[in-house]
């Protein structure tokens, strides 16, 4: 059984004592973070003890480097966190006493532009310490979120849903939006391309496309029916927005729409992206066969293992001109049928689509979209914070009710399931 040391502090005499000790695993420390790097740029005068600490941790990295040899005869590795400033109670308090000023510079300098959470380190902290980072040591892990947090997520090949998962963003990202000539998918080319995303359409027909669609999109001709059209949309992409649609028709719903979502997951071959689907509200309303195919194609987006947002907007473009404060709710449980299930222009749809593909808090959560009278957040960070997220490894919304079992649904739906789930493994 490997045996793991965790340093706690940035102390030099107490990293010293860890990285001398015999049990052979693995050791984890802190480094200088990207907090210390924001901190010289901000030109902050230094007390005795901030320069101290930061000679301290750059100290810590170079032992690191120097015992990693010593260690890897044992059989064991070494490795150094340097995140940037982490939310925590002292944290907090920094932020709020007399040098919140120059925390908050240093905030706006790291290269993320925004502090960590624990979990954030944590999650790099086990990528180091188990089997998946084997051959990681003497390293320091400097963690500003952009580029680099990506890159080892992707190096995680976990077998189940991680509440910290695959985060995109948009510079050096490329997008694929699926109906992308649609009412809603046009919006969302525009949006995601506003955003800084490398744009991918998926269109059947290029010549129309070009037409409808702004400058700067890369146009991949393919047919969602079938399948062997897919893979070079699906090529190196980054994240898919899901925004097609066809009608109420349950045929139409199950050969387009839930076809769509089925063949494209397939096509990815069990490779991890960032996901946005957009469903309807009363996806889960029973007696409704078209709904019924809506609500299958967001099961397989959850059993794919991919990180995801499903969306279930209102009536597109029903709300007043005032009507721009967007809401989200959970539980699917406005079923009338009607307009009074919720409202929403096109545009707030994709933008929420696109937003949550960078976006945290709204990670593996299912949605009912709509619009109040307001305006238009300009961040929608809390709105996703305050939802819930679907329960690990379930095939439904988190407060669904209308579930049904497995086995009950159609031998189609269950062999994509099969198809689907099993490649993400």
């Amino acid at each position: 059984m490997t045996s793991v040391i965790i340093v706690i502090g940035a102390g030099l005499i107490g990293q010293a004592i860890a990285v001398r000790a015999s049990p052979p695993g693995a050791v984890c420390g802190p480094g200088p973070g990207a907090g210390d790097h924001a901190r010289r740029r901000a030109a902050r005068p230094a007390d005795a003890a901030g320069r101290s600490a930061q000679v301290s941790k750059r100290a810590n990295v170079l032992r690191v480097q120097a015992e990693a040899v010593r260690w890897g005869e044992r059989g064991a590795r070494v490795n150094a966190i340097s995140p940037g400033i982490v939310i925590t109670p002292l944290a907090r308090d920094e932020l709020n006493g007399a040098n919140g000023a120059g925390y908050r510079r240093m905030i706006e300098l790291a290269p993320a532009g925004r502090a960590g959470t624990p979990d954030e380190i944590g999650t790099v902290g086990e990528l180091l310490m188990t089997e998946r980072g084997a051959f990681i040591t003497g390293s320091d892990v400097l963690i500003d979120r952009r580029r680099h947090r990506v890159v080892l997520l992707r190096l995680d090949l976990r077998p189940g849903p991680d509440p910290e998962g695959l985060t995109v963003t948009p510079e050096n990202s490329t997008a694929l939006i699926v109906g992308a000539t649609g009412s809603i998918g046009r919006h969302a080319v525009s949006e995601a391309l506003r955003q800084g995303y490398d744009v991918r359409a998926l269109v059947r027909d290029r010549n129309g496309a070009e037409r409808l669609l702004p400058d700067g999109v890369e146009f991949v001709v393919g047919d969602l029916a079938r399948p062997d059209t897919l893979d070079a949309a699906v090529d190196d992409v980054d994240a898919i927005v899901f925004t097609h649609g066809s009608s109420t028709r349950e045929s139409d719903v199950r050969d387009i729409d839930y076809a769509g979502v089925a063949n494209v997951l397939a096509a990815l071959a069990g490779r991890p992206v960032r996901i946005a689907l957009m469903t309807a509200v009363g996806t889960t309303r029973p007696g409704v066969p078209y709904a019924a195919w809506k609500r299958r194609g967001e099961r397989l987006v959850r059993a794919s293992g991919n990180d995801y947002t499903i969306v279930r907007p209102g009536w597109f473009d029903y709300n007043d001109a005032d009507q721009r404060r967007i809401v989200m709710r959970q539980g699917d449980t406005a079923q009338s049928g009607g307009p009074a299930d919720g409202v929403i222009a096109r545009d707030e749809i994709a933008r929420v689509l696109v937003d949550s593909l960078s976006s945290d808090p709204a990670n593996r959560k299912t949605l009912e979209l709509a619009a109040e009278r307001g305006a238009e957040q300009d961040d929608l960070a809390a709105v996703f914070a305050a939802l819930r997220p679907d329960e690990p490894g379930a095939l439904d919304g988190v407060l669904d009710t209308n579930t049904v079992p497995v086995d009950d649904e159609p031998a189609r739906f269950r062999d994509d399931l099969s198809r689907i789930a099993g490649g993400s493994q």
